[in-house]
């Protein structure tokens, strides 16, 4: 029973994040989404509504398998914050997402139900997340 309960909400978490990345890539005339960064210092550095960028976020942030119930696993103590990213969009929904400097996770913060949600990234991945000064 265990077992399957651990499946039952490793697969919602998967699901609700892919609900998230198509939300975030579908842009309306009506609605603009918007990534927010800052950096370690929670200082200011970029805010895009540029829908390439946005995509390729939403396609790094979003991933369709899941091993195990390491998506629960916490943020080790000596992870180094890179950037912290804010999703927003007109009607009120609003994410939380860090990318680490010492470690590829990409941490989502404060989902409803689910808490926090740590993502592995490849290389590649993580290396986009943590040069949002080149996303345009």
């Amino acid at each position: 029973m265990k077992r399957f309960l651990y499946a039952l909400v490793a697969f919602l978490s998967v699901t609700l994040l892919a609900s998230c990345s198509s939300t975030f890539s579908q842009q309306s005339n009506q609605e603009k989404q918007t990534i927010t960064v800052y950096d370690e210092n929670d200082e200011k550095i970029l805010e895009t509504t540029d829908t390439a960028v946005l995509e390729k976020f939403s396609d790094y942030a979003s991933q369709n398998t899941v091993e195990g119930l390491e998506v629960f696993d916490a943020v080790p103590n000596d992870a180094q914050l890179a950037y912290r990213f804010i999703l927003k969009g007109q009607s009120k929904y609003e994410i939380t997402m860090e990318i680490y400097q010492n470690y590829d996770l990409l941490s989502i913060k404060d989902l409803p139900i689910l808490g926090d949600l740590q993502l592995k990234l490849t290389k590649e991945e993580a290396e986009w997340f943590r040069t949002p000064e080149k996303w345009e």
